[in-house]
C-alpha cells in the first residue's frame, strides 16, 4: 500500500507541476517585446532637381508594450525604425559615397498587434502611425528633422521559451514610410523609406 501512496503522489505531483508549467506559459497579461539586429534601409525622393538618395546597412529596432486583449493576441503602443550610420548617398546623379560623418534615423511610433500561434510560439507583430527621419551630423551634433509622415512595420518570427514568462528568438522585420518634404517655395514631394533585416527578440507576456 505505501508503494500505491508513492506513486498516486507521485503522479499528483507531476500533474501539479505540468499545469504550473502549461499556465505559466500562457501569452496574457502584460505584454513587452524588445528587438535589436541589422539590415538594410534606403530613404529616396525625387523633385524638379532630381533625386536624392541615401541607403546603406542599418541597425533596426523594435520596441513593443502593451497588454493581451484576447489569449495570444495583444495591442500595444509600438517604437520602431532604423539607424543608417555612414550612410551611401546620391544628390541629382552625383554620388558622394559613404558620408562617415552623417547618420540617418528612420522612427515610427504608432499602434502595435501581435498575434502568438501557442504551438509553435511563432508569432506576427504589424503597427502603424506616425513616422519621421533625422538626419544627424556626427561631428557637430546638427541635425535636420523631416514632417511627420506615416509608416507601418512588420514582424515575424518565432521565440522559445526561457522562463515562464520570458520567450527570446529572432524574427525578420520590415518597415515602409512615406514622409512629405514641402520646399520654401511651397512644392511639395513624398519621400519614401524601406527597409528589411533580422534582429534578436526577446518578450514577456505577464499571464
Amino acid at each position: 500500500m505505501r508503494h500505491v501512496r508513492t506513486i498516486v503522489v507521485a503522479a499528483l505531483a507531476m500533474a501539479s507541476g505540468s499545469a504550473w508549467a502549461q499556465q505559466g506559459h500562457e501569452h496574457k497579461g502584460l505584454y513587452l517585446r524588445f528587438g535589436l539586429g541589422g539590415g538594410y534601409a534606403s530613404f529616396g525622393e525625387t523633385d524638379a532637381g532630381g533625386d536624392t538618395a541615401i541607403s546603406g546597412g542599418a541597425l533596426s529596432f523594435d520596441m513593443d508594450i502593451g497588454g493581451f486583449v484576447a489569449p495570444n493576441f495583444a495591442v500595444g503602443l509600438d517604437l520602431s525604425g532604423a539607424a543608417i550610420p555612414g550612410p551611401s548617398v546620391r544628390i541629382e546623379g552625383m554620388d558622394l559615397h559613404n558620408v562617415t560623418n552623417a547618420q540617418l534615423n528612420l522612427v515610427e511610433v504608432g499602434i502595435g498587434l501581435t498575434w502568438f500561434w501557442p504551438q509553435s510560439n511563432a508569432y506576427g507583430g504589424l503597427s502603424a502611425g506616425l513616422a519621421v527621419a533625422d538626419i544627424e551630423n556626427t561631428s557637430t551634433g546638427n541635425s535636420a528633422r523631416s514632417q511627420n509622415g506615416l509608416g507601418m512595420n512588420l514582424l515575424v518570427g518565432k521565440e522559445w521559451w526561457a522562463s515562464p514568462h520570458w520567450g527570446v528568438g529572432v524574427a525578420g522585420h520590415f518597415f515602409f514610410m512615406a514622409i512629405p518634404d514641402t520646399s520654401p517655395m511651397g512644392s511639395s514631394v513624398t519621400a519614401t523609406a524601406v527597409g528589411g533585416g533580422v534582429v534578436l527578440s526577446s518578450s514577456y507576456s505577464g499571464g
